[in-house]
């Protein structure tokens, strides 16, 4: 069906308000001696050309060696303790090393000291190898996705609004689209139950084991159980997992993109989508760093007071209907003249 009219596509998500934080990784290099590179720092394991406090052992440590006992430390409790207690992610506005050493727990750093003195490493390192396995233990790894997002979110809509009708290439390129953002979506919901949901709990693998277990509807009931997602909200993230599942099972419903007919009605769907999205960036801490950055603190406490609030509103509600509606009956007093 041809349809000449400009298409004006707004999205609620920008590249620009949301933080993308790659998952950090190490390299141990053959630098005149063992080197480890862990984010922005290199750690020069065994010194060069000086006397030192190391044991004759340690400084015929090659770099083979010193891959092998970075390896072991996955079957170290203690290290493992480390880990645990380690942040998923870091502010921008910290270097890594200088957020893990003010933040973490003091019996997560007399830990990592104790295992400095029995292994070959320093303490600096090992906290920053334990902060890369911490992110690389996630359930979910959403950042990543979340660029694929943004490129192929930005495709499609380039290609509606520089054709006259859906063709075979915008029907492609939507599927993938609607892939993309259930996936996304999904790997958001994973990582804001574990993260918000089981705060504490999310230290014992039964508990990660369980999230992995739940079906994605499930998470969604879940965060809608806790208030966490508004009824609107929660509706529009079933319509979205329905139409990916509609579109995934349904080679008819797929070649017709299940029944819409002009590029509008794609906008439409592409708009609902990345609001959707946009609900489980915010929930999942994605847009807070770019707030703080762009309007101070006071932006974000007031928001994030607002919203404690209307959450503590809502759970008095829920919990003293009795009394609420007395005082809904109350001849001198509305309840919005009480508040």
């Amino acid at each position: 069906m041809s349809d000449d009219t400009d298409l004006d596509i707004s999205f609620t998500i920008d590249s620009d308000s949301i933080s993308l934080s790659p998952i950090g990784r190490y390299l141990v290099l053959d630098i005149r001696g063992p080197v480890v590179d862990v984010g922005d720092a290199s750690y020069r394991v065994v010194p060069v050309g000086e006397e030192d406090e190391q044991s004759e052992d340690v400084r015929e440590l090659g770099v083979d060696d010193i891959r092998a006992a970075l390896e072991e430390l996955s079957n170290n409790d203690a290290f493992q303790s480390i880990v645990d207690n380690c942040p998923t992610n870091t502010p921008l506005v910290y270097d890594d090393i200088d957020y893990l050493t003010r933040h973490l727990p003091t019996k997560a750093l007399q830990k990592c000291q104790e295992l400095s003195e029995s292994t070959p490493f320093d303490k600096e390192l090992l906290l920053q190898v334990a902060y890369v396995e911490r992110q690389h233990s996630l359930v979910g790894h959403s950042d990543n996705v979340l660029e694929y997002y943004l490129e192929q979110r930005d495709e499609i809509a380039s290609a509606l609004q520089g054709s006259d009708d859906i063709g075979g290439e915008i029907e492609r390129a939507f599927f993938s689209y609607l892939l993309l953002a259930s996936a996304l979506i999904e790997e958001l919901t994973t990582e804001t139950v574990l993260n918000e949901l089981f705060r504490e709990e999310t230290r014992f693998h039964s508990i990660a084991e369980y999230v992995r277990s739940m079906g994605h509807a499930k998470r969604l009931e879940t965060l809608s159980e806790i208030q966490m997602l508004t009824g609107g909200d929660y509706g529009d993230l079933k319509d979205v997992k329905d139409r990916r599942n509609n579109l995934v099972h349904d080679a008819q419903k797929r070649a017709g993109l299940d029944g819409l007919e002009s590029r509008r009605d794609v906008a439409q769907v592409l708009e609902k989508t990345d609001r959707c999205a946009s609900v489980l960036l915010t929930l999942s801490g994605k847009h807070i760093e770019p707030i703080i950055a762009k309007r101070g603190c006071s932006a974000y406490l007031n928001h994030a007071q607002g919203e404690a609030i209307a959450d503590t509103i809502e759970t008095w509600k829920h919990e003293n209907g009795e009394r609420l509606s007395t005082l809904r009956d109350c001849e001198r007093a509305t309840l919005e003249a009480i508040r």
